[in-house]
């Protein structure tokens, strides 16, 4: 693929109310090294971010993780794959690098990937959804390694029940369930919507 494709497969709801407020903060957290999203179940963490993605011009690589992401092995092949829906060459090149444990594999990725992503200058956003099911200090040193790296035009977002505000010992724009409850205005406007998209 001759150019990284822009928020491909993000899990973006038919009936979604756009919210300016919400797109607002996000867009401040883009300036950061890290955008966290942090709340409990139901709070719509995941659709804000989509929502605002989809709208955006950054291009977006966005992986779902699961339990079965805490096996660096597993993680390594599914975070190859995320990225081939992108950059076919990138998924491969990963694939063939294996899980980076060592210094000198890490080294290897970051290369491979800055050789991507710097093709042109365009800002990439990495979303990490359900963050917190992965607990495994291996991978959890991958990503504070990825973010160390200081990656020009890039931002790392991660959605999660809770994320520790030391992990990245970086500034964390965080978003919180505070800031994801509705106003009174947009629960009018989700109403609103609501009844206008019901069939007559």
């Amino acid at each position: 693929m001759s150019e990284l494709k822009r928020n491909r497969s993000l899990p973006v709801s038919e009936h979604l109310i756009i919210r300016p407020r919400i797109d607002t903060l996000l867009e401040e957290g883009m300036k950061y090294p890290v955008c966290a999203i942090t709340a409990g179940a139901g709070f719509g963490k995941t659709q804000a971010a989509a929502s605002f993605l989809e709208r955006s011009d950054y291009r977006t690589v966005w992986m779902e993780l699961t339990g079965l992401d805490n096996l660096p092995v597993c993680f390594w092949d599914n975070f190859a794959y995320i990225c081939s829906l992108h950059r076919e060459g990138l998924g491969e090149k990963m694939k063939e690098l294996g899980f980076p444990e060592s210094l000198f594999k890490i080294y290897k990725f970051l290369q491979f990937l800055t050789e991507e992503l710097y093709q042109d200058n365009r800002h990439v956003v990495f979303v990490f959804d359900d963050f917190w099911r992965v607990d495994n200090e291996s991978i959890h040193s991958f990503f504070r390694t990825l973010v160390d790296a200081k990656l020009e035009n890039v931002s790392f977002l991660f959605i999660s029940r809770d994320l520790d505000s030391c992990m990245f010992g970086h500034r964390i724009f965080f978003l919180t369930a505070d800031d994801l409850r509705f106003t009174e205005e947009e629960t009018e406007r989700y109403f609103e919507a609501d009844i206008n998209s019901r069939p007559e």
